[in-house]
């Protein structure tokens, strides 16, 4: 019971240590970035845009370049990228598709030489 007392005391002792001098100062609260919330429009663009790029990469592995349906899909990723433009996520837009061309550039330098 009486180290229970004891510990009670001393953090109350570091508490009195840890107030300032004045009487009405406070401690200042932290001031953290501010990052602006996402739309929904926005929300859903990325994502469609995220989807649409890794199936690009997968179809890119099993279908040729000129395939209708890659023409399609591309279509469709400028188009979704057009979209976030709009809704104002243009940053992450671009690093998505930067992301998508570098990992075209590095499947390309491993492709076997014909």
């Amino acid at each position: 019971m009486s180290a229970q007392r004891l510990r009670g005391q001393t953090s109350l002792e570091a508490e009195a240590a840890m107030e300032p001098a004045g009487e009405g100062r406070g401690i200042r609260e932290p001031r953290w970035p501010r990052v602006a919330p996402r739309t929904g429009d926005q929300v859903f663009f990325i994502r469609r845009l995220r989807r649409l790029t890794a199936l690009s990469r997968f179809c890119a592995e099993e279908l040729p370049t000129d395939d209708p349906e890659m023409r399609l899909l591309r279509h469709a990723i400028y188009s979704t990228y057009r979209d976030c433009v709009a809704a104002g996520g243009t940053a992450e837009a671009r690093e998505i598709l930067t992301q998508l061309r570098s990992a075209a550039a590095f499947s390309a330098s491993d492709a076997p030489a014909s």
